[in-house]
């Protein structure tokens, strides 16, 4: 099964983040939105998988307590001029979000909630809307082990694993 870890986000983030997508339709940019139910910061994407026990198992030994995640701003993977993701940046709480990767993984992490997949060269007007400001902060206490299916309508999450955190 094709799994990933993410923290999922409260119901007011996503609205605020789905009335942001709404704004990037105003664009010529030919995109592909990420769903509200879907909005969610990965900590790690794991592939194809066979068995979940011991990623359950190493999830169920965190020890992290709650925080705050603040989202304030929004940026483009490469970069706004080539842009092929859309996302929003994490101010507050990414130190955290990245000690926790640390706890599953290693490597480079950009903590970050992906909006968008972009299919042309962006425009103009996408452009200008990436540096709309914002400040959306919302409680962090849990992450969860998700199944992602792939369907031809995009994929769907379903949660594999719930850990409350302290």
């Amino acid at each position: 099964m094709r799994c990933f870890i993410g923290v999922p986000l409260n119901k007011k983030t996503r609205q605020e983040l789905t009335k942001i997508q709404q704004h990037f339709c105003e664009s010529n940019t030919k995109m592909k939105l990420v769903e509200p139910e879907n909005l969610h910061v990965t900590l790690h994407f794991l592939g194809e998988i066979k068995n979940t026990e011991p990623i359950k198992k190493k999830l169920a030994q965190i020890k992290q307590k709650s925080f705050e995640l603040q989202v304030n701003g929004l940026g483009a993977f490469p970069n706004k001029n080539h842009a092929r993701v859309l996302w929003a940046r994490i101010n507050k709480g990414k130190e955290t979000l990245k000690s926790l990767h640390d706890e599953i993984t290693h490597g480079e992490y950009h903590p970050h909630i992906t909006l968008a997949r972009i299919r042309t060269k962006p425009d103009e007007t996408l452009k200008k809307l990436l540096e709309q400001q914002l400040q959306l902060s919302m409680p962090v206490n849990k992450i969860v082990l998700y199944q992602s299916t792939l369907t031809p309508d995009g994929p769907k999450y379903s949660k594999v694993q719930e850990i409350e955190l302290d």
